[in-house]
Protein backbone atom coordinates (compact mmCIF):
# COMPACT_ATOMS: atom_id res chain seq x y z
CA UNK A 1 0.00 0.00 0.00
CA UNK A 2 1.46 3.46 -0.90
CA UNK A 3 0.45 7.11 -0.17
CA UNK A 4 1.94 10.33 -1.96
CA UNK A 5 2.07 13.60 -0.65
CA UNK A 6 1.96 16.25 -3.15
CA UNK A 7 1.56 20.28 -2.94
CA UNK A 8 0.61 22.64 -5.32
CA UNK A 9 3.22 25.55 -6.24
CA UNK A 10 4.75 28.02 -8.84
CA UNK A 11 8.73 27.87 -7.60
CA UNK A 12 10.79 26.20 -10.44
CA UNK A 13 14.04 25.35 -8.44
CA UNK A 14 13.78 21.33 -7.36
CA UNK A 15 15.81 22.39 -3.95
CA UNK A 16 12.71 25.00 -3.20
CA UNK A 17 9.95 22.16 -4.39
CA UNK A 18 12.03 19.85 -2.05
CA UNK A 19 12.09 22.32 0.94
CA UNK A 20 8.78 23.48 0.66
CA UNK A 21 7.75 19.68 0.86
CA UNK A 22 9.85 19.02 3.79
CA UNK A 23 8.15 22.03 5.65
CA UNK A 24 4.77 21.02 4.66
CA UNK A 25 4.93 17.21 5.98
CA UNK A 26 7.11 18.25 9.38
CA UNK A 27 4.04 20.55 9.63
CA UNK A 28 1.72 17.55 9.24
CA UNK A 29 3.87 15.54 11.56
CA UNK A 30 3.67 18.21 14.17
CA UNK A 31 -0.41 18.39 14.03
CA UNK A 32 -0.69 14.22 14.68
CA UNK A 33 -1.91 13.25 17.80
CA UNK A 34 -0.92 9.33 17.29
CA UNK A 35 0.63 6.96 15.10
CA UNK A 36 -1.12 5.47 12.44
CA UNK A 37 -2.04 1.80 13.24
CA UNK A 38 -0.27 -0.80 10.86
CA UNK A 39 -1.53 -3.73 9.09
CA UNK A 40 -1.93 -6.79 11.52
CA UNK A 41 0.97 -9.23 11.23
CA UNK A 42 2.17 -11.58 13.44
CA UNK A 43 6.06 -11.70 14.25
CA UNK A 44 8.00 -14.57 13.26
CA UNK A 45 9.18 -15.19 16.61
CA UNK A 46 6.16 -13.51 18.57
CA UNK A 47 7.26 -12.55 22.10
CA UNK A 48 5.32 -11.40 24.99
CA UNK A 49 7.53 -8.09 25.09
CA UNK A 50 6.31 -7.52 21.25
CA UNK A 51 2.60 -8.77 21.58
CA UNK A 52 1.92 -6.77 24.74
CA UNK A 53 2.89 -3.04 22.87
CA UNK A 54 0.27 -3.66 20.36
CA UNK A 55 -2.18 -0.69 20.17
CA UNK A 56 -5.43 -3.63 20.40
CA UNK A 57 -4.05 -5.85 23.41
CA UNK A 58 -3.87 -1.84 25.07
CA UNK A 59 -7.24 -1.70 24.05
CA UNK A 60 -8.31 -4.96 25.29
CA UNK A 61 -6.63 -4.50 28.62
CA UNK A 62 -8.60 -1.11 29.33
CA UNK A 63 -12.04 -3.26 27.93
CA UNK A 64 -13.45 -6.58 28.86
CA UNK A 65 -10.85 -9.23 27.16
CA UNK A 66 -7.96 -11.02 28.93
CA UNK A 67 -5.34 -10.78 25.72
CA UNK A 68 -3.63 -14.53 25.00
CA UNK A 69 -2.09 -14.07 21.36
CA UNK A 70 -3.01 -13.35 17.20
CA UNK A 71 -5.73 -14.69 15.72
CA UNK A 72 -4.04 -17.01 12.77
CA UNK A 73 -6.09 -15.98 9.88
CA UNK A 74 -6.54 -12.15 11.00
CA UNK A 75 -3.15 -11.39 12.71
CA UNK A 76 -5.88 -9.15 15.20
CA UNK A 77 -4.89 -9.68 18.84
CA UNK A 78 -7.10 -12.59 20.75
CA UNK A 79 -8.08 -12.12 24.25
CA UNK A 80 -10.82 -13.76 26.29
CA UNK A 81 -14.03 -12.23 26.41
CA UNK A 82 -14.56 -11.86 30.38
CA UNK A 83 -18.16 -11.21 29.93
CA UNK A 84 -19.16 -14.41 29.15
CA UNK A 85 -15.69 -16.50 30.95
CA UNK A 86 -15.56 -17.71 34.51
CA UNK A 87 -14.00 -20.87 34.49
CA UNK A 88 -11.40 -21.34 32.00
CA UNK A 89 -8.58 -24.28 31.72
CA UNK A 90 -5.85 -24.58 29.48
CA UNK A 91 -5.28 -28.12 28.42
CA UNK A 92 -2.97 -30.17 26.66
CA UNK A 93 -0.30 -33.06 26.75
CA UNK A 94 3.14 -32.84 28.39
CA UNK A 95 5.17 -30.05 26.76
CA UNK A 96 2.84 -28.56 24.22
CA UNK A 97 3.20 -25.03 25.58
CA UNK A 98 0.73 -24.58 28.85
CA UNK A 99 2.82 -23.40 31.52
CA UNK A 100 3.75 -20.40 28.65
CA UNK A 101 -0.16 -20.25 28.37
CA UNK A 102 -0.24 -19.74 31.97
CA UNK A 103 2.46 -17.20 32.44
CA UNK A 104 1.13 -15.02 29.80
CA UNK A 105 -2.32 -14.73 31.23
CA UNK A 106 -0.69 -13.86 35.01
CA UNK A 107 0.96 -11.29 33.03
CA UNK A 108 -2.11 -10.14 31.08
CA UNK A 109 -3.95 -10.02 34.39
CA UNK A 110 -1.57 -7.90 35.73
CA UNK A 111 -2.17 -4.93 32.65
CA UNK A 112 -5.66 -5.25 33.78
CA UNK A 113 -4.27 -4.19 37.81
CA UNK A 114 -6.05 -7.52 38.88
CA UNK A 115 -5.38 -9.31 41.85
CA UNK A 116 -3.28 -12.37 41.08
CA UNK A 117 -3.52 -15.55 42.86
CA UNK A 118 -1.02 -18.56 42.11
CA UNK A 119 -2.29 -22.12 43.55
CA UNK A 120 0.41 -24.82 42.64
CA UNK A 121 1.10 -28.06 44.70
CA UNK A 122 4.15 -30.91 44.18
CA UNK A 123 6.10 -28.03 42.33
CA UNK A 124 7.28 -24.22 42.61
CA UNK A 125 7.65 -23.76 38.76
CA UNK A 126 5.84 -20.39 39.20
CA UNK A 127 6.94 -19.28 42.64
CA UNK A 128 9.48 -16.72 41.06
CA UNK A 129 6.53 -15.49 38.32
CA UNK A 130 4.12 -14.83 41.01
CA UNK A 131 7.11 -13.19 43.00
CA UNK A 132 8.10 -10.73 39.88
CA UNK A 133 4.19 -9.73 39.44
CA UNK A 134 3.51 -9.25 43.38
CA UNK A 135 0.95 -12.20 43.25
CA UNK A 136 -0.32 -14.21 46.44
CA UNK A 137 1.79 -17.78 45.74
CA UNK A 138 0.00 -20.23 47.62
CA UNK A 139 2.04 -24.00 48.02
CA UNK A 140 0.67 -25.78 50.85
CA UNK A 141 -2.88 -26.48 52.00
CA UNK A 142 -2.85 -24.65 55.50
CA UNK A 143 -2.38 -21.30 53.47
CA UNK A 144 -5.02 -22.90 50.38
CA UNK A 145 -7.70 -23.22 53.51
CA UNK A 146 -6.80 -19.86 54.84
CA UNK A 147 -7.10 -17.87 51.52
CA UNK A 148 -10.01 -19.67 50.37
CA UNK A 149 -11.90 -19.32 54.07
CA UNK A 150 -10.54 -15.77 53.90
CA UNK A 151 -12.82 -15.31 50.38
CA UNK A 152 -16.03 -16.66 52.04
CA UNK A 153 -16.96 -13.00 53.35
CA UNK A 154 -15.84 -11.03 49.99
CA UNK A 155 -17.53 -13.56 48.08
CA UNK A 156 -20.73 -13.31 49.65
CA UNK A 157 -21.20 -9.62 49.14
CA UNK A 158 -20.08 -10.07 46.11
CA UNK A 159 -22.68 -12.32 45.01
CA UNK A 160 -25.20 -10.14 47.13
CA UNK A 161 -24.81 -6.94 45.15
CA UNK A 162 -24.87 -9.35 41.28
CA UNK A 163 -28.27 -10.72 42.78
CA UNK A 164 -29.28 -7.00 43.37
CA UNK A 165 -28.61 -6.40 39.63
CA UNK A 166 -29.69 -8.94 38.59
CA UNK A 167 -33.27 -8.69 40.37
CA UNK A 168 -32.86 -4.90 38.43
CA UNK A 169 -33.26 -7.07 35.20
CA UNK A 170 -29.98 -6.26 33.83
CA UNK A 171 -28.25 -8.83 31.15
CA UNK A 172 -25.15 -10.43 31.68
CA UNK A 173 -22.98 -8.17 30.00
CA UNK A 174 -24.49 -5.54 31.98
CA UNK A 175 -24.22 -7.12 34.85
CA UNK A 176 -20.49 -7.80 34.25
CA UNK A 177 -20.10 -3.85 33.68
CA UNK A 178 -21.68 -3.45 37.38
CA UNK A 179 -19.49 -6.57 39.17
CA UNK A 180 -16.19 -4.21 37.67
CA UNK A 181 -16.78 -2.24 41.26
CA UNK A 182 -15.07 -5.05 42.98
CA UNK A 183 -11.36 -5.60 42.46
CA UNK A 184 -10.55 -7.96 39.21
CA UNK A 185 -9.29 -11.07 40.98
CA UNK A 186 -7.52 -14.82 39.24
CA UNK A 187 -7.06 -17.50 40.58
CA UNK A 188 -4.87 -19.53 39.10
CA UNK A 189 -4.37 -23.08 39.29
CA UNK A 190 -1.14 -24.95 38.43
CA UNK A 191 -1.60 -28.81 38.31
CA UNK A 192 -5.80 -29.05 38.24
CA UNK A 193 -4.88 -32.83 39.58
CA UNK A 194 -2.76 -31.82 42.49
CA UNK A 195 -5.37 -28.84 43.73
CA UNK A 196 -7.98 -31.47 43.08
CA UNK A 197 -6.07 -34.28 45.53
CA UNK A 198 -5.94 -31.70 48.37
CA UNK A 199 -9.62 -30.75 48.03
CA UNK A 200 -10.50 -34.52 48.57
CA UNK A 201 -8.00 -36.16 50.23
CA UNK A 202 -6.76 -33.03 52.78
CA UNK A 203 -4.11 -33.71 55.26
CA UNK A 204 -5.08 -34.66 58.80
CA UNK A 205 -5.61 -31.02 60.74
CA UNK A 206 -6.78 -28.78 57.59
CA UNK A 207 -10.26 -27.34 57.17
CA UNK A 208 -12.07 -29.15 54.78
CA UNK A 209 -12.72 -26.38 52.14
CA UNK A 210 -14.46 -28.72 49.03
CA UNK A 211 -17.92 -27.58 50.04
CA UNK A 212 -17.31 -24.09 49.43
CA UNK A 213 -14.96 -24.46 46.47
CA UNK A 214 -17.72 -26.72 44.87
CA UNK A 215 -20.31 -23.81 45.71
CA UNK A 216 -18.07 -20.96 44.13
CA UNK A 217 -17.54 -22.89 40.76
CA UNK A 218 -21.00 -23.89 40.40
CA UNK A 219 -22.90 -20.15 41.50
CA UNK A 220 -19.89 -17.89 40.85
CA UNK A 221 -19.96 -17.08 37.37
CA UNK A 222 -20.22 -12.56 37.09
CA UNK A 223 -18.88 -12.22 40.38
CA UNK A 224 -15.12 -10.37 38.46
CA UNK A 225 -13.45 -13.53 40.04
CA UNK A 226 -12.09 -16.11 37.50
CA UNK A 227 -10.36 -19.12 37.73
CA UNK A 228 -7.95 -20.45 35.23
CA UNK A 229 -6.75 -24.16 35.69
CA UNK A 230 -3.82 -26.12 33.97
CA UNK A 231 -4.79 -29.62 32.90
CA UNK A 232 -2.51 -32.25 31.85
CA UNK A 233 -5.21 -34.65 29.65
CA UNK A 234 -3.27 -37.21 30.58
CA UNK A 235 -4.80 -36.85 33.95
CA UNK A 236 -8.15 -36.18 32.68
CA UNK A 237 -9.35 -39.98 33.97
CA UNK A 238 -7.66 -39.06 37.05
CA UNK A 239 -9.82 -35.78 37.51
CA UNK A 240 -13.49 -37.14 36.21
CA UNK A 241 -15.97 -37.58 38.74
CA UNK A 242 -14.50 -34.99 41.31
CA UNK A 243 -17.97 -32.45 41.46
CA UNK A 244 -15.37 -29.43 40.85
CA UNK A 245 -13.48 -30.71 38.08
CA UNK A 246 -16.78 -31.25 36.22
CA UNK A 247 -18.29 -27.97 37.23
CA UNK A 248 -15.07 -26.45 36.09
CA UNK A 249 -14.84 -28.11 32.62
CA UNK A 250 -18.49 -28.03 32.17
CA UNK A 251 -18.60 -24.46 31.01
CA UNK A 252 -16.70 -25.56 28.15
CA UNK A 253 -14.18 -22.32 27.90
CA UNK A 254 -10.42 -22.96 27.50
CA UNK A 255 -8.05 -23.67 24.77
CA UNK A 256 -6.28 -26.67 23.96
CA UNK A 257 -2.73 -26.59 23.35
CA UNK A 258 -0.82 -29.10 20.90
CA UNK A 259 -3.71 -30.38 18.85
CA UNK A 260 -5.28 -33.45 19.36
CA UNK A 261 -8.54 -31.50 20.07
CA UNK A 262 -10.25 -34.83 20.11
CA UNK A 263 -8.90 -35.90 23.18
CA UNK A 264 -10.41 -33.83 25.03
CA UNK A 265 -13.83 -34.22 25.51
CA UNK A 266 -15.21 -30.98 27.77
CA UNK A 267 -14.70 -28.73 24.68
CA UNK A 268 -16.89 -28.38 21.34
CA UNK A 269 -14.99 -29.05 18.41
CA UNK A 270 -17.57 -29.72 16.05
CA UNK A 271 -16.50 -27.34 13.56
CA UNK A 272 -13.41 -29.35 12.87
CA UNK A 273 -13.13 -32.46 10.14
CA UNK A 274 -11.95 -35.90 11.98
CA UNK A 275 -8.38 -35.16 10.57
CA UNK A 276 -8.10 -31.31 12.27
CA UNK A 277 -9.55 -32.62 15.19
CA UNK A 278 -6.64 -35.44 15.61
CA UNK A 279 -3.68 -33.19 14.12
CA UNK A 280 -0.49 -32.59 16.18
CA UNK A 281 0.69 -28.85 16.42
CA UNK A 282 3.58 -27.73 17.77
CA UNK A 283 4.10 -25.70 20.64
CA UNK A 284 2.79 -22.08 20.45
CA UNK A 285 -0.26 -23.32 18.88
CA UNK A 286 -3.97 -22.95 20.55
CA UNK A 287 -6.99 -24.29 18.98
CA UNK A 288 -10.24 -22.26 20.62
CA UNK A 289 -13.56 -23.87 21.41
CA UNK A 290 -16.17 -23.33 19.01
CA UNK A 291 -18.45 -21.66 21.54
CA UNK A 292 -16.28 -19.52 23.28
CA UNK A 293 -16.83 -16.06 21.32
CA UNK A 294 -18.89 -14.98 18.49
CA UNK A 295 -15.82 -13.60 16.59
CA UNK A 296 -15.33 -17.59 14.84
CA UNK A 297 -11.44 -17.61 15.83
CA UNK A 298 -10.47 -21.37 15.97
CA UNK A 299 -6.79 -21.14 15.77
CA UNK A 300 -4.39 -18.53 17.96
CA UNK A 301 -0.63 -18.27 17.47
CA UNK A 302 0.95 -17.66 21.35
CA UNK A 303 3.89 -15.65 22.12
CA UNK A 304 6.49 -16.75 24.30
CA UNK A 305 6.68 -15.36 27.39
CA UNK A 306 10.43 -14.87 28.87
CA UNK A 307 10.42 -13.60 32.36
CA UNK A 308 11.86 -10.19 32.92
CA UNK A 309 14.40 -9.88 36.25
CA UNK A 310 15.27 -6.76 36.91
CA UNK A 311 19.19 -6.63 38.52
CA UNK A 312 20.23 -4.46 41.13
Amino acid sequence: MEFQTAIATDRCDDMERIELLRNMCASMAEGATEVAEGVPEIPEKPTWEIFKRRNDVAQMCNGYMLPIGYDSVSAEGYGIDLRRTFCYTITGRARTGKKNVMRLLMNAALMRNADIVVIEHGSNEFKLDSELLGATYIDSEAAQADYFTMLVPEFVERNKFKNQVKEQGYDENEIYSQMTRFKETYIFIADMEAFLNTLYSPSEGITRIVPFIENVVEKGALHNIFIIGLIDTASQSECRGRKVYDVMTGYHMGIQLGGNCAETSFFNFTNLSFTEANKVYKPGIGMIPQDNDDRNVSQIIIPLYRRQIKHD
